[in-house]
């Protein structure tokens, strides 16, 4: 059998491995890594771009409990919202999912840290 360098997605032979790539592609974290890697020879290390790409990672990343992968997009991704739009939405969406990634690698303290940012910042709209 076949698998993908993801190590999400496992074929019979090349051309199921072929007709499944369409789907596959968008959540393969080793895909869009190099995708990231195009956008950040691209464009400003705080394009918001960027910021969404490692957002997108992050949550692959959480949903496959690499919680260490996911840690360090979501932390870039926050960085980024916070640069381009100061403490807002963004920011808030990246602080709740990192909550959730130190909640599930059993760091209450930071967990509840990120989800209080969160709170703050809704309570300001």
């Amino acid at each position: 059998p076949l698998k993908c360098p993801c190590k999400g997605a496992f074929y019979c032979n090349t051309a199921c491995q072929r007709a499944d790539w369409d789907v596959h592609r968008k959540v393969c974290t080793v895909d869009l890594e190099r995708k990231l890697e195009k956008l950040r020879h691209r464009l400003d290390e705080d394009d918001p771009a960027i910021g969404n790409a490692c957002g997108e990672l992050g949550k692959l990343y959480l949903h496959q409990d690499r919680l260490v992968e996911a840690e360090e997009r979501y932390l870039e991704a926050l960085r980024i919202s916070c640069v381009v739009e100061g403490e807002g939405l963004s920011a808030a969406g990246a602080s709740c999912d990192l909550g959730s990634v130190y909640e599930q690698n059993g760091r209450l303290d930071d967990a509840l840290r990120m989800h209080k940012r969160v709170l703050r910042v809704y309570r300001r709209l």
